[in-house]
């Protein structure tokens, strides 16, 4: 009976209609090795199968080798009966010696008939024991030989069967093993044929996703240029917007600041001719006693008017110098930030030529997330740039509130020197008159 297992068939081609042209993407050629490594895996599979069935035949061995050494046991039991027999023989000899003692003995005592004819029965029983004897040796001898050649012909068939069953096991293990490696030896050299077809096809696969790699950083490359440029026109135009926006509101403060000044140049002018007109009165009245009085209030007059002067210059220097500081600023800002993001894009270039291929999306992802983050990020400083210069303006307005204020306050001491002058005035005429 032929116990030898069935050798394993494998199919030519992988499941689904394979072919390895069609292999010309990533995952094409994951499925490629995927089915390969579960050929190995099968083949492997079948080699434990082969192996099962070695332990198999080594297990049926082991029977026949318990069952070798169980009739060994048997022949064993076998000698010891025979020993049992030819103790009982040894048993039988010794009581018939012991007997014949007796009988000698008996025949020197007893000499007349009737012992002669009792020696004579005994002799025929001895006799008789003796053939009995005889029957038995011979039947014992016949037994022996009998026990030892079956155990002679249970051992050399026990031996027979057991080494027709090892033949059988190891011409079945052998052919089994030399099918499976000449089957293994072609599945590798097949599997090689792939894996070089693979290599190739993975080479091709890998100088098309660095054409299209190329192509996307140029891509992103133009992309971001043009974002920048963008970005730059934006905040060109932004900041020209800003610039020109501040100087109108520089432009109607000055205005205002000029129309203040006429007005209270017109004021003081008023004033001087008012001043002139009494002051010639007063001259023409009292030369000779107020001249001294006079010279003070008119120094006093020229100092407050000078320092007017000498605050509005050193205002207008400060605000200037401020605008300057804050355009200079802004444009350090904007500098720095581009600065930021060409550093930026110098690191995802970077990042791009050492990434793997397969982290081509995620990538892809994150360069998306970084340009929204830049977006943001220049959103933020639109906001911030206008939050400045709406705070900038706020804070103009309140210079300038602040400025109207004080001219506010230096023409109602101006006023009130003026009344006070007047009663002045007015009391020196009270004093001539009387």
């Amino acid at each position: 009976m032929d116990n030898r297992p069935e050798p394993p068939q494998f199919p030519d081609q992988p499941p689904g209609g394979f072919d390895a042209s069609t292999v010309n993407d990533l995952d094409t050629a994951r499925l490629a090795l995927r089915w390969a490594l579960e050929r190995l895996h099968r083949l492997g599979a079948e080699l434990t199968e082969a192996r099962n069935e070695a332990i198999k035949a080594n297990k049926s061995r082991d029977e026949a080798a318990l069952d070798s050494r169980e009739k060994d046991e048997t022949v064993k039991r076998w000698r010891e009966t025979v020993k049992i027999w030819e103790a009982s023989i040894a048993d039988h000899k010794k009581m018939e010696d012991q007997l014949r003692e007796e009988l000698r003995r008996e025949m020197f005592r007893e000499q007349d008939a009737h012992v002669k004819e009792e020696r004579l029965q005994l002799t025929m029983q001895i006799d008789a024991l003796k053939r009995e004897i005889a029957a038995r040796e011979a039947s014992i001898g016949g037994l022996r030989r009998e026990v030892i050649d079956a155990v002679k012909t249970a051992r050399q068939d026990a031996e027979r069967e057991l080494q027709g069953a090892l033949s059988h096991q190891e011409k079945a293990l052998s052919d089994t093993k030399a099918s499976l490696l000449e089957r293994l030896k072609i599945q590798t050299d097949a599997l090689r044929a792939k894996e070089k077809d693979l290599e190739s096809q993975q080479r091709l696969l890998d100088e098309q996703i660095k054409m299209k790699e190329g192509e996307y950083r140029r891509r992103y490359e133009r992309d971001v240029e043009d974002l920048m440029k963008h970005n730059r026109e934006a905040l060109s135009r932004e900041e020209h917007a800003l610039g020109e926006k501040f100087e109108q509101k520089i432009a109607q403060f000055e205005s205002r600041l000029r129309q203040k000044e006429q007005v209270l140049e017109d004021h003081r002018r008023h004033l001087d001719e008012e001043h002139a007109k009494r002051q010639a009165e007063l001259d023409h009245n009292y030369q000779h006693k107020n001249e001294q009085e006079w010279g003070r209030l008119q120094e006093r007059l020229e100092a407050e008017r000078r320092f007017l002067e000498e605050h509005y210059q050193e205002k207008e220097a400060k605000l200037a110098e401020s605008m300057m500081e804050r355009n200079a600023t802004v444009l350090a800002n904007h500098e720095k930030q581009e600065a930021e993001l060409v550093a930026k894009y110098q690191q995802l270039q970077d990042q791009l030529v050492l990434k793997e291929k397969d982290v081509w999306k995620q990538q892809q992802k994150r360069i998306e997330s970084i340009l929204a983050k830049s977006r943001a990020e220049l959103a933020a400083q639109r906001a911030e740039l206008e939050a400045e210069y709406a705070a900038r303006d706020t804070a103009l307005n309140e210079r300038l509130r602040e400025m109207e204020g004080g001219y506010q306050k230096k023409e109602e001491e101006i006023f009130r020197r003026q009344q006070e002058l007047q009663d002045h005035y007015r009391a020196k005429e009270e004093e001539l008159g009387r």
